[in-house]
């Protein structure tokens, strides 16, 4: 690194995002407040530790924050204070160091390397019938691993710090990256990396330029709503794959870019979804793979309370939204009526840890039996109506103690989307699965429901009234000026409290 260049930032201050690791490190404690505040010698300090603070001498700024040695870390009071926080104090920084490749704070962030391996190079080439052309080769592979298999990419509260960083400076294994509002490059791209590279990264390692937060007049209207919406998603599906060694920070520590979006959109935050767009928001789903064992839970609900059931921080697996509805939409249709959403927040802000939320909805409620199911087949039963749906599909939110068989479950269909396909239309109907609580009144959410339909289905299943949980007599119009009217038997609409 030369001389630093960020003149008018002297006088402020340095982050670092680390890996904490599973080996004892210098902390903030009781038994170490005294030390630290009559100051250290900086070899006493971690490698990764020494290193960030001799850049940040190259960098000639003054103050280095680092998290375990600004927090107290046997104080609970101090970190429910100090979390909530993250978004001014990332924000806030001249810069964030990223320790991209270290396994813990003694790994330190230089590496030996052969700065050969990472160089650029222009190649001219000449192909039968095309006239000479120049190419820029450098190492592909070891650009993406930096943002795939580095040890800091999935972990939950690094994932954040990346987001809320005006300026990044990143040491990974074999190569430097650098990244800012105006500049994405690496020693590979020391003049910025091209669009597609920058894709990439972004979506490995997103940062909120791509996220375009403008100003609350920006989003009047609802076009851009959704897409705020539908960009607060693609954060989620990212933040929830990544690893919390305390999976019971799983609000908290999203919450600083969560009061970037409230402040942006004035909107509701209600347990890591938004007021103004819960009927879409409560359609996430548990991530599955394509082998029968990715599609498998990781385990049940925590013991420890953290988000209500229909929160998908509810889970310790990844989630994901549909995509879907995005793409040729004819209609999308909420199916119930929010009527209130009660949090109660624990600790400063709207946004941080929740220890109880209850959401009440109005809405078209149906007997849920589950029967059997084969791979992508199963068999379930609506009301009077057995179902084997080739287009279905039923996913737990997480393992239960119980047989779904022996459950007294229902089905809350959410919300309708009808888009064109090859073979004319497709509409989906998604719908929470709820089990009873007895005679409480009260349901919790074990997962999620897609009833879909193709083409002449549609018509097939409207002429028999057995379209999942659609307005009675509600119709709308497809291009080519038919149209089809969806009805069923809905009996009584009715107000219930999800847990």
């Amino acid at each position: 690194m030369g001389p630093g260049r960020l003149e008018s930032l002297k006088n402020g201050y340095v982050t670092l995002s680390h890996r904490w690791g599973s080996a004892p490190f210098l902390q903030l404690n009781d038994d170490t407040k005294q030390d630290l505040e009559a100051g250290m010698p900086i070899m006493k300090l971690p490698a990764t530790f020494r290193d960030a603070v001799s850049i940040a001498h190259r960098l000639d700024i003054q103050y280095l924050w680092i998290d375990s040695l600004c927090i107290k870390q046997d104080c609970h009071n101090d970190w429910l204070e100090e979390a909530p926080r993250m978004q001014h104090i990332y924000g806030g920084a001249a810069i964030n160091i990223v320790a991209g490749h270290s396994n813990g704070p003694e790994s330190g962030l230089f590496h030996a390397r052969d700065s050969h391996l990472v160089e650029s190079f222009i190649a001219q080439a000449e192909w039968n019938d095309c006239p000479p052309q120049q190419y820029l080769i450098w190492n592909e592979t070891e650009f993406k691993s930096d943002f795939t298999s580095a040890p800091l990419t999935r972990r939950g509260w690094v994932f954040q710090e990346r987001l809320l960083a005006p300026r990044i400076l990143q040491f990974s294994k074999m190569q430097m990256y650098w990244r800012c509002s105006e500049l994405f490059a690496c020693e590979s791209w020391p003049f910025g990396a091209s669009s597609s590279e920058q894709g990439y990264a972004v979506r490995y390692g997103p940062d909120l330029d791509d996220l375009e937060l403008g100003p609350s007049s920006d989003i009047t209207t609802l076009r851009d709503q959704r897409n705020q919406t539908r960009k607060w998603e693609l954060l989620v599906m990212q933040y929830s794959a990544c690893d919390l060694t305390k999976p019971q920070d799983k609000l908290i520590a999203l919450s600083g870019v969560a009061n970037l979006f409230r402040n942006v959109t004035g909107d509701q935050y209600v347990a890591g979804l938004w007021r103004s767009a819960l009927p879409r928001l409560l359609c996430w789903e548990r991530h599955i793979g394509n082998s029968d064992e990715t599609q498998k839970a990781r385990g049940a609900r925590p013991a420890a309370y953290r988000a209500p059931s229909w929160s998908w921080a509810s889970i310790d697996d990844p989630v994901s939204y549909p995509s879907r509805e995005y793409h040729d939409i004819l209609l999308l249709e909420d199916l119930i009526e929010i009527t209130n959403v009660d949090i109660v927040a624990q600790g400063e802000g709207k946004t941080a840890q929740v220890s109880n939320g209850v959401l009440t909805v109005r809405g078209w409620l149906h007997p849920f039996k589950f029967l059997s199911r084969q791979g992508y087949y199963i068999k379930y039963k609506i009301g009077g109506d057995i179902r084997i749906g080739r287009h279905s599909e039923f996913i737990v939110d997480a393992l239960l103690n119980e047989n779904l068989e022996e459950m007294d479950l229902w089905v809350l269909p959410v919300r309708l989307a009808v888009s064109g396909c090859d073979r004319g239309y497709f509409a989906e109907v998604r719908g929470i699965v709820l089990k009873k609580q007895g005679d409480t009144g009260f349901y919790l959410r074990v997962g999620l429901l897609n009833d879909s339909y193709y083409g002449d289905e549609v018509d097939e299943r409207a002429r028999g009234n057995d379209v999942l949980g659609v307005h009675s007599y509600m119709s709308f119009q497809i291009p080519n000026e038919r149209l089809f009217t969806f009805r069923r038997h809905l009996g009584e609409c009715v107000t219930i409290s999800i847990l």
